[in-house]
């Protein structure tokens, strides 16, 4: 027993991957920047396993130790914060954007290999309340960024018959409305 209660207060994690998803905030804390820099095959870091999953410790842990790791992007094009809002993290979102950081709406608007941005990906999740921050705190420049196919993420709404999502979108330009897809549809 007494095994047992010396490796829960060593590092029992041995990479940062192991340590997110297990949420062992004290194992991550005794890891090194080159740890927590670390990338999987798909090319994600700690950071976009712990906004995945919606670990806010571990977010802002990683966060203050490795900030240049909320722009890393994987071999799919995907940020943290995308990957958060793909997963319906709605608080990881809201974290990994928290601040006054001049870069907040450059990560806003990182596209996956799909063109899909955080506002796509929370409009298709049917996540309104995400959505919905998300326009409040980056307004236009978010709403109209469409992705590979030229769909707009009211084009998604519209889709999905998501009418309060359409009316709050079409506050910041009623010409989007307007805007036809590479099928030829208009929202």
């Amino acid at each position: 027993m007494r095994h047992a209660f010396a490796s829960s207060t060593t590092n029992c994690c041995n990479n940062a991957f192991k340590a997110v998803r297990s949420n062992h905030i004290q194992c991550l804390t005794h890891m090194d920047k080159e740890d927590l820099e670390q990338r999987d095959i798909s090319g994600q870091t700690p950071l976009h396993v712990a906004a995945k999953l919606g670990f806010l410790q571990a977010i802002d842990l990683l966060q203050n130790e490795v900030p240049e790791t909320r722009d890393a992007v994987s071999v799919f094009g995907e940020n943290p914060a995308l990957v958060a809002a793909g997963e319906g993290q709605t608080l990881s979102v809201e974290l990994l954007f928290s601040g006054n950081s001049k870069y907040a709406l450059t990560r806003a608007q990182q596209r996956d290999i799909n063109g899909t941005t955080v506002l796509m990906a929370a409009v298709a999740r049917g996540n309104n309340d995400l959505a919905l921050w998300l326009l409040r705190r980056f307004g236009k420049k978010l709403a109209m960024l469409p992705n590979n196919f030229r769909m707009l993420p009211l084009h998604v709404a519209a889709a999905k018959g998501n009418i309060e999502f359409i009316r709050n979108a079409i506050k910041y330009d009623r010409h989007m409305v307007n805007f036809r897809d590479q099928f030829g549809n208009l929202c």
